[in-house]
């Protein structure tokens, strides 16, 4: 099937017919395209918003987050700039795509979950795995000892993920209702390696407003 300049729109807006938000696990590289030009002809913008797991993006009419989100119908009910429509089929069709562009394709459809240390080691942990694989983190980082102090010292009814968040500052990526999407779980302020890793674990599923949360001021 040819990908025509039409077709990238109208892929775009068929995700918006029956909703007013695209989940971030359907902005794939095409939609995205699609919504590029869809903002650049009827002069929109989009907001990034983040519940919880749940990830998405709506096209809105300004950048305020608050403004709802427009379906399908009500974008193309707005006036179109056929100046700059009938530049940008006239780039694509000359194989100019925006600036960046390719930079945006998501290299990988989807992460691991896992822990991620304050040095920037992750360690691969499957869903429901976290807990034993936070017994081995501790084992073999040789924090046996430090923990079982720990757990005497407190008296509460801890477990593994709360002394390597808690105490050692790790970072727990996981989705604990398993409904897709990727919960940052954090107890202590993200160090400079971790921060690194996190934009580019987002910025490889091409997340880049995701990934951008991550970019430290320091």
């Amino acid at each position: 099937m040819t990908k025509t300049f039409s077709w990238y729109i109208q892929n775009a807006l068929s995700k918006l017919k029956g909703s007013n938000f695209i989940t971030t696990m359907e902005l794939d590289y095409d939609t995205k395209l699609g919504l590029y030009y869809i903002m650049k002809i009827f002069n929109l913008s989009f907001s990034h918003c983040v519940r919880g797991s749940w990830e998405f993006v709506m096209v809105v009419k300004n950048e305020d987050s608050s403004s709802n989100g427009l379906h399908a119908d009500e974008i193309l009910a707005l006036p179109a700039d056929i100046k700059i429509y009938n530049e940008l089929k006239a780039e694509f069709e000359s194989g100019i795509l925006p600036s960046g562009a390719e930079q945006t394709k998501p290299k990988k459809s989807s992460q691991p979950f896992g822990w991620l240390s304050p040095t920037g080691e992750f360690f691969i942990s499957e869903w429901g795995t976290h807990c034993t694989s936070a017994e081995n983190i501790i084992k073999n980082k040789n924090m046996a000892k430090e923990y079982e102090d720990w757990e005497l010292a407190d008296k509460r009814n801890f477990v593994p993920n709360d002394f390597l968040c808690n105490v050692k500052g790790y970072v727990l990526i996981h989705n604990p209702s398993n409904d897709g999407g990727y919960v940052v779980t954090q107890s202590k302020p993200l160090t400079k390696k971790q921060r690194e890793f996190l934009y580019n674990y987002f910025a490889d599923m091409g997340n880049l407003g995701r990934a951008n949360m991550y970019i430290s001021d320091d």
